[in-house]
């Protein structure tokens, strides 16, 4: 095994090594085109920054608000008015009561279902409100 203990990490970059670095990359080709790009990019976002910093501060949007957790009678009353208004809503309302009592007559007359089965369901969800 190896008993040596590893070397320290350099922490920090000399400054001899940075300046070598800086010198290979200015060589390559394009550098200096796009370190003049990279440099008025940030002279944009510098001058950006600070024309924002007398602007006033936006102003807070107000909160919502609360959803109204059950519609007013009125509100009902007034929609189903509105719906009434439209045409056929008559026709299709008598289609759905005679579907629904037809569905209500299928379950009352189920084996599965005690005979007040629907009323005491229907008791139970009035005690949970």
């Amino acid at each position: 095994m190896n008993d040596r203990p590893p070397k320290p990490v350099q922490e920090t970059m000399s400054d001899e090594d940075f300046a070598m670095i800086v010198q290979e990359m200015a060589r390559s080709p394009g550098y200096r085109e796009e370190y003049a790009h990279r440099k008025a990019r940030l002279n944009e976002l510098r001058e950006h920054i600070l024309s924002r910093q007398n602007d006033p501060p936006e102003p807070e949007e107000p909160e919502p608000e609360p959803v109204q957790e059950m519609m007013s009678d009125e509100d009902f009353s007034m929609i189903v008015q509105e719906m009434a208004k439209s045409p056929g809503y008559a026709d299709g309302c008598a289609r759905r009561m005679a579907a629904i009592m037809e569905f209500h007559e299928l379950l009352r007359d189920s084996t599965g279902i005690p005979a007040d089965g629907l009323k005491f369901m229907r008791d139970d969800e009035a005690e949970e409100e």
